[in-house]
């Protein structure tokens, strides 16, 4: 699938597509992970999630600043970044692992924040 070259051409439909391959990938990483119980992997990927949140609130304030922002297609971004975080944190709480995960995501979250202050 080929999204479109430049942001302000960027769809919902593109979002969709995204979001719906991401999903994809990182559920079936997740699934490897928990099954291996690699915790730390877990937590990255969660962290990795929180990172995309992160960059799209970004990219959406300076959309927004210069009156391009689309919100059918950030609203469809956050609520799908969100989604996907849910599900991997339902699956390791379905592994009964959620604990542990959450303990080593807390922790790589607050090193990530640390990290942003520094920036």
């Amino acid at each position: 699938m080929e999204f479109s070259d430049n942001m302000q051409n960027y769809t919902k439909d593109d979002a969709v597509n995204e979001l719906c391959e991401l999903e994809v990938n990182l559920i079936e990483k997740a699934d490897k992970l928990l099954k291996a119980k690699n915790f730390d992997g877990v937590a990255g990927l969660l962290v990795l999630i929180d990172n995309e949140i992160y960059e799209t609130e970004r990219e959406a304030r300076r959309l927004r600043l210069e009156g391009n922002l689309d919100v059918n297609v950030y609203k469809t971004l956050m609520d799908g970044y969100h989604s996907l975080s849910e599900k991997i944190v339902g699956r390791a709480s379905k592994y009964g692992l959620w604990d542990q995960v959450k303990s080593v995501y807390s922790f790589h979250r607050y090193q990530m924040l640390q990290q942003r202050r520094s920036e």
